[in-house]
C-alpha cells in the first residue's frame, strides 16, 4: 500500500495556498456557506482547471456551490460586448 500512495501522491498537482487563494476561499464560504476545507478545495479546483475540465465531489453542499460558480461564470461570459457592439449600443445616434 505504501508504493501506490507515493505514486498517487507523486502524480498530484499541488498548489500553495497563498493570499489570493485564501481569500477567494474566504469569499467562496460566505457566498456558498462552504465549511473552510471546502472553500479552499472549490477556490483550488477554481484557479487551475481549465474550460471543460471536470471536478468531482462526492459532497452535495460543494457540488452545489461548484456548479453556482460555473452558472455564474457562464453567465458572466455571455454578459460581455465586442468594443464595437459596445459602441453602437450605448453611443449610436
Amino acid at each position: 500500500h505504501h508504493a501506490t500512495a507515493e505514486r498517487l501522491s507523486a502524480a498530484l498537482d499541488r498548489i500553495d495556498l497563498g493570499e489570493p487563494l485564501a481569500l477567494r476561499a474566504g469569499e467562496l464560504a460566505e457566498r456558498c456557506a462552504l465549511r473552510g476545507y471546502d472553500a479552499i478545495h472549490l477556490a483550488s479546483a477554481e484557479a487551475i482547471l481549465d474550460e471543460g475540465d471536470v471536478m468531482v465531489v462526492s459532497d452535495t453542499r460543494l457540488a452545489e456551490a461548484a456548479a453556482s460558480i460555473d452558472q455564474q461564470a457562464r453567465i458572466e461570459a455571455s454578459d460581455t460586448l465586442a468594443f464595437d457592439e459596445y459602441l453602437a449600443r450605448y453611443f449610436s445616434a
